[in-house]
């Protein structure tokens, strides 16, 4: 016998309100080349295309987007003439990213980044999908002459500037290897026997 537990979430749906400039999460149920359709348990989907996803010039939707991940995303329009809710990430990620980079900074979580330009005195990457500088002078223990030969490579750092007001993000790689270096030297003594 079917009660009216059995249809909670379909009534709780039916009367959510969702409006324009809300942030709200979706399951994806559906990647292709120029969108990602999200679940957001409501009597509509959630259409994000593809320029809407992410500020990463090297963003690729087919290797970064999969069924079953769970997006934050701004409305920006209730309904794109086929019933749909256009969604942005990026607008959200505007928002919900500096508070993440800011823990992230407090945190001194270590991240992984891909150097993606060199620009005069540093180089460009991207941490959540927010565009980050490195200068010159952080990159390395010594300070780095040609950040051309860094473009590609993938380095390890800190976050130590987050300063949403001014979209400045500022990170240090040289931090890292700095306490590497320590703990290199460290166990190299500590190997060391008398004679």
């Amino acid at each position: 016998m079917e009660t009216m537990d059995d249809y909670k979430d379909e009534l709780e749906a039916s009367f959510r309100r969702i409006n324009e400039g809300d942030i709200i999460s979706g399951t994806v149920i559906d990647v292709n080349e120029e969108e990602v359709t999200l679940d957001l348990k409501y009597y509509a989907q959630g259409i994000i295309k593809v320029a809407d996803l992410s500020n990463d010039p090297d963003f690729n939707i087919m290797e970064q987007v999969h069924k079953g991940d769970v997006i934050e995303a701004t409305v920006v329009q209730t309904d794109d003439g086929a019933g749909n809710i256009v969604l942005s990430k990026k607008e959200a990620n505007d928002i919900l990213a500096w508070d993440k980079l800011k823990q992230m900074m407090e945190d001194e979580t270590t991240v992984k980044v891909r150097i993606k330009e060199s620009v005069p005195s540093g180089v460009v990457t991207y941490l959540e999908g927010i565009r980050a500088f490195i200068p010159a002078s952080q990159l390395a223990l010594t300070y780095v002459e040609d950040t051309e030969a860094y473009v590609g490579m993938t380095v390890q750092a800190v976050i130590i500037t987050v300063e949403k007001d001014i979209q400045k993000l500022v990170l240090s790689a040289k931090m890292i290897q700095r306490e590497q270096a320590i703990v290199e030297k460290t166990q190299r003594i500590g190997r060391l026997t008398t004679g």
